[in-house]
């Protein structure tokens, strides 16, 4: 779901100009550390005898989720409702975006503290709730538990 950015383009539209405008002003900063992070996952490939087996072992793991995925979500949905928690299954980016938009208005809320995650970025939430008058603060709480663990 795209949402209208004041300029008159869509979010993701504004993202990739400010990727292009970066990659103008920094390309070879850009260039010099994708080549030395690639060197590095090379040379650390390079350690791991059993590299090809592992990835074909991470492909078996993920095929197996894949195929079990209804059992997995449910297993989690029960897990978190037995905690507590609310598990709400969107059908897709809108119909996220509908429902949590909806949350924040049955609490009347004017700000959101959420963590920083990919589905947020790929659904466009942040701007959906902006667009709404809805102060968006994104934390990265995964970031600071797994340091603190």
């Amino acid at each position: 779901m795209s949402s209208d950015t004041p300029t008159g383009g869509t979010a993701r539209e504004s993202k990739a100009e400010h990727i292009r405008q970066l990659l103008a002003a920094e390309g070879d900063a850009v260039a010099a550390n994708t080549r030395g992070f690639n060197a590095g996952r090379y040379e650390s490939v390079a350690k791991l005898d059993e590299y090809e087996a592992l990835k074909d072992e991470a492909r078996a793991i993920k095929a197996d989720a894949i195929e079990r995925l209804p059992d997995l979500i449910e297993a989690v949905a029960g897990a978190v409702e037995e905690n507590g928690g609310t598990v709400y299954i969107a059908e897709d980016a809108a119909d996220a975006n509908r429902y949590i938009a909806e949350v924040c208005d049955e609490v009347d809320a004017d700000r959101l503290v959420k963590s920083k995650s990919m589905t947020s970025e790929e659904i466009e939430v942040n701007e959906h709730l902006q667009a709404r008058g809805v102060d968006v603060v994104e934390t990265d709480l995964g970031e600071w538990v797994l340091q603190i663990a």
